[in-house]
């Protein structure tokens, strides 16, 4: 239900503002000001980790424009219908999804 809802909310905000924010090819160049305006809510407090947010938009953005053609959908099919290999493919080629900490020389 949540991406149902995410998904709409996406394609409401693209309808209301033009925003493309489910197109690889604005996020990877979006800006924090953008970004900022896309994620502001009813009171003054910015959204946390704005800077993070847009490093993170930037770096999948190209990749599936380099790599997969401008849709993770070709990610799903080059997975082939396997978790586990989606998995691989989500950690291999987009770095900032690595949960991993350096911790004493080890991760």
């Amino acid at each position: 239900m949540l991406i149902d809802t995410t998904f709409i909310l996406a394609k409401l905000l693209e309808e209301l503002e033009g925003v493309q924010i489910t197109d690889p090819n604005y996020y990877c160049n979006v800006s924090v000001e953008q970004l900022t305006h896309i994620l502001r809510s009813d009171t003054a407090m910015p959204a946390p980790m704005i800077k993070e947010r847009v490093s993170n938009l930037h770096e999948v953005g190209k990749i599936l424009v380099n790599k997969y053609k401008g849709s993770f959908v070709n990610c799903l099919e080059k997975a082939n219908n396997s978790a586990q290999k989606l998995l691989e493919l989500v950690i291999t080629d987009f770095p900032c999804y690595r949960d991993e900490a350096d911790y004493q020389g080890h991760k």
